[in-house]
């Protein structure tokens, strides 16, 4: 797990995530979930699924979905919002920081009824999930 240090220490240091950020959370979060044996978190949520679902043919109907790990899809939103977040904190000790706006691209989305920001969980095509 130590090879995932570096790329989270740089998280923040600009406003953009960086390919290499997104692979080692992903790499992360299944360590997180306690597995070791895949480096994506659609695999890993596929496995997981799968498991519950093979004990019997009614057990789908008991699956606890706040257990399972976030697919790839709303894991890159919240590193985008971690990033976000930690991008603040890193230039607090700047008097005027140049802060972006939350809902560009930082995993936030403004809400055209109440006019708050919330946090935008999933970006794109959600019919089908790769596993």
């Amino acid at each position: 797990m130590t090879r995932t240090v570096a790329p989270m220490a740089s998280l923040g240091n600009t406003w953009t995530v960086a390919e290499e950020e997104v692979g080692e959370s992903d790499i992360f979060t299944c360590v997180v979930y306690r597995n070791t044996r895949t480096d994506s978190v659609d695999k890993l949520r596929f496995l997981k699924i799968k498991e519950v679902c093979d004990d019997s043919p009614n057990a789908s109907k008991n699956v606890d979905l706040s257990v399972l790990p976030p697919c790839k899809q709303c894991l890159l939103q919240h590193i985008r919002r971690v990033n976000y977040q930690v991008g603040i904190w890193k230039r607090s000790h700047i008097p005027d920081p140049d802060i972006p706006l939350a809902t560009e691209g930082h995993g936030w989305t403004k809400n055209t009824d109440t006019g708050l920001i919330e946090p935008l969980w999933i970006d794109g095509d959600t019919s089908i999930l790769p596993p």
